[in-house]
């Protein structure tokens, strides 16, 4: 199973260290599902993005429509707040 760690261990393990906070490594299930019910490592679900295949990413940006931009408001219709509602009254006494 592969797990992300959440903390960094301290020694080796296999006569390797251990990966750092963040990183990820393949370990058998049962030592897996320790450190799972520990919280020291979270399971990997989502197998990691294959960097080998640029175009075909490509290909599908271009198939997706991009968002619209957000619409201004018409000079003629935008009015600016009044500042005598938006501005909070002192309480203070002169």
């Amino acid at each position: 199973m592969r797990v992300r760690m959440k903390i960094k261990i301290s020694g080796t393990r296999d006569g390797q260290e251990w990966p750092d906070r963040g990183d990820e490594i393949d370990l058998p299930d049962d030592e897996a599902e320790q450190l799972l019910r520990y919280n020291a490592a979270e399971a990997v679900t989502e197998p990691e993005p294959d960097t080998t295949d640029e175009d075909e990413g490509e290909q599908e940006a271009e198939e997706t429509d991009p968002e619209p931009a957000p619409q201004e408001p018409d000079e003629e219709t935008a009015t600016a707040p009044d500042t005598a509602e938006t501005r909070p009254r002192s309480r203070r006494k002169a």
